[in-house]
């Protein structure tokens, strides 16, 4: 009987570390997709002003 309650309690806490660690996971996907939506919006303000840059016209500087 104690063996079981053991193995139930060794169960639980490796259930628990995977848990952890699936959170953690999930909390730096987040992350990822943070940082690459940045680089995307950063990307494609760089472009904009590079194309402005390129076709100097009023409207478009102003923009």
């Amino acid at each position: 009987m104690a063996l079981l309650i053991i193995l139930g309690a060794v169960g639980l806490k490796t259930l628990n570390e995977v848990n952890q660690r699936a959170d953690e996971l999930v909390r730096l996907q987040r992350n990822i997709a943070a940082y690459q939506q940045l680089q995307h919006d950063s990307t494609a303000q760089l472009y904009g002003i590079a194309s402005a840059l390129l076709v100097p016209r009023e409207g478009t500087l102003e923009t």
